[in-house]
């Protein structure tokens, strides 16, 4: 069962999240993963520094269960808005991104 791991250290199952944690969480990750003009909301983003933990893979995986969750299982819980921002936040260009930031991080740092 794929869980996700929270900033304050505590592993929750993705399906016994809130269904509004769920979304808010996938809107964290799009705001750091994708570019500015792209954001959404007020949520700020994150950094995802301990590779150990957020590894590119982990995150492609969680983030996938919870697109998962939310729209086969929760759909008849989101609202109107929440759909909205998912549209906008295509899953595909997500997964695609996150080992893309990791590769550039890491070589940025590499270069330090």
């Amino acid at each position: 069962m794929i869980q996700w791991k929270t900033s304050a250290g505590k592993n929750v199952p993705v399906i016994f999240m809130e269904t509004a944690h769920l979304h808010r969480t996938i809107r964290l990750v799009w705001n750091t993963f994708m570019p500015e003009a792209l954001h959404l909301g007020t949520l700020k983003t994150t950094v995802f520094s301990n590779l150990d933990i957020y590894s590119p893979e982990y995150l492609v995986e969680v983030v996938s269960a919870m697109y998962n969750e939310l729209l086969n299982n929760r759909d008849e819980e989101l609202k109107d808005w929440m759909l909205e921002e998912l549209d906008h936040m295509q899953l595909k260009a997500l997964l695609a991104a996150i080992p893309v930031y990791f590769e550039s991080h890491l070589e940025y740092n590499n270069d330090e």
